[in-house]
């Protein structure tokens, strides 16, 4: 098969996928529809189903402050990961064809949000659900932008060939939303077909994997260079529409369609070794989601979703659904998310029999810089003597360890050292007979230390001079001639 077929099959394949994608998401399906298998049911509990105003057509979590967003016509969707409630409604503007792509810095609390039509993302601050900027570039797919929650850049596939440039990874600054560099996918200049560009990260590593499918090569982007470091050209990469990352085990995988056994025969997902490019194995399905805490997989074929070990890849459980959904996956809660037509489904899996919740609060919520706040909680079932774990997260994120008490309970006076607002949440990694827990991300404000002001300060200084020099002139016998004058005028008068 040479070069110009293989590329019209793959258009063919893809948009025979996504049609049926569109037809099976517009069916709405309550929890009697779904069937666990037998020999894996205790891993699966299904918690909630969530009604939607709108069909969805994207997904995300932030794990921080467990916040679902759900993309749908004319806007974004806000849902209480802990409550299983909508709690806000973000109307934005796009194209009613756009896909509505999403990536989510847990750090910073920014949510990007891509449009189709309108070359722009929109920057989205998630503790006041309010647009705070704009990227000016377009993003065709879900795996077409990705963020570096560490590095804070935000990495966009921008696939310039429609405009006869080269493709290319777009960085730009999560803060500043500034284009930092362009990286150029070599050769896509002179390539006479449209072809895409699709970006995964792994923050442990700093490294940056794109996928062109032009060659169907990963290109290897240094972090803090911005420069490709590797090209990686294996066989098994064709046909590749996208690639994943397990930051924990540094495992790059791809992602096909898989349409029938022929093509799952002939062209199956295989992992790769992120430093070797060693092909490893190959695993079930196409991949939807990565859960790096628990070192989980979460892939789908046809209308089953897969529950995988990271490491070995082999099915831990497996559901059988109605539908094609789209999923999104909170490794700190353990929770996944199936959005299909106009109902998100909630789901826990859970490793063992018994689970654990753990509580978190801190007083006061509002302090200023240098000044203590407490954070306090529990673990239920009572677990005393283990370890819990407090995340701070401002900017940066600093983990404090300590003990809990025989009671189960834990304390903590933290003394923050900058103004804005912060994050808390405590965690503990459970034990033989309990899963373990996080809490949810509470905030609290820090606020400026008082400060004199400078009309205060000077007019102290002024009084203090005044006084030290009367005083040393009375003990000098020293006549001063302004207060003299003062009080010849009292005399004569």
């Amino acid at each position: 098969m040479d070069g110009v077929l293989c590329r019209y099959y793959s258009v063919i394949f893809l948009a025979f996928l996504t049609a049926n994608t569109f037809a099976c998401s517009a069916q709405a399906h309550d929890l009697a529809h779904y069937r666990v298998t037998q020999e894996c049911a205790p891993h699966l509990e299904a918690v909630a189903t969530i009604t939607l105003y709108n069909m969805s057509k994207s997904i995300a979590v932030n794990e921080v402050t467990d916040r679902v967003y759900v993309g749908v016509e004319g806007g974004l969707i806000v849902i209480d990961g802990e409550t299983n409630e909508v709690v806000a409604e973000i109307p934005l503007e796009f194209d009613p064809n756009s896909r509505c792509p999403l990536a989510i810095n847990s750090q910073t609390n920014r949510i990007f949000v891509g449009g189709w039509s309108q070359a722009r993302i929109c920057v989205i601050d998630g503790d006041t659900n309010r647009a705070v900027g704009e990227i000016p570039e377009m993003i065709l797919s879900s795996e077409g932008i990705a963020v570096n929650p560490i590095t804070n850049f935000v990495y966009i596939a921008d696939p310039h060939a429609i405009r006869c440039e080269a493709d290319r990874v777009a960085v730009y600054d999560g803060e500043t939303l500034g284009l930092v560099a362009s990286v150029a996918i070599p050769g896509s200049d002179e390539c006479p077909y449209v072809e895409s560009v699709f970006v995964a990260v792994n923050p442990a590593t700093n490294r940056i994997y794109a996928i062109w499918t032009g060659d169907y090569a990963i290109y290897v982007i240094n972090g803090d260079t911005h420069r490709i470091v590797d090209t990686v050209e294996l066989s098994s990469l064709f046909l590749s529409d996208g690639v994943m990352v397990n930051s924990f085990t540094n495992y790059v995988y791809t992602c096909k369609p898989i349409l029938n056994e022929y093509y799952e025969e002939h062209f199956p997902n295989v992992v790769l070794d992120g430093t070797t490019w060693e092909e490893l194995s190959e695993y079930e399905g196409e991949i939807e989601a990565v859960d790096p805490l628990h070192n989980l997989l979460y892939t789908r074929k046809g209308n089953t979703l897969y529950v995988l070990d990271g490491t070995t890849h082999e099915i831990l459980t497996s559901l059988g659904l109605g539908y094609w959904p789209i999923l999104a996956a909170n490794p700190r809660t353990g929770r996944i998310y199936l959005a299909h037509g106009n109902q998100v489904s909630v789901f826990q899996f859970r490793t063992k029999e018994k689970s654990s919740t753990i509580s978190c609060s801190v007083t006061p919520l509002t302090a200023r810089v240098g000044e203590p706040v407490t954070v306090s909680g529990a673990i239920s079932p009572l677990h005393g003597g283990v370890d819990v774990e407090l995340t701070f997260t401002h900017k940066t994120k600093t983990v404090q360890k300590i003990v809990a008490s025989s009671d189960g309970s834990f304390s903590l006076v933290y003394s923050p050292d900058e103004a804005g607002v912060w994050r808390v949440s405590a965690r503990w990694v459970g034990d033989e007979d309990h899963e373990g827990a996080v809490s949810r991300s509470l905030s609290f404000t820090v606020e400026k230390g008082a400060e004199l002001s400078t009309t205060l300060v000077i007019g102290a200084a002024v009084v203090v001079v005044v006084l030290g020099v009367m005083v040393f002139g009375k003990r000098m016998n020293v006549r001063i001639p302004v207060f003299e004058k003062q009080q010849d005028e009292k005399l004569e008068g």
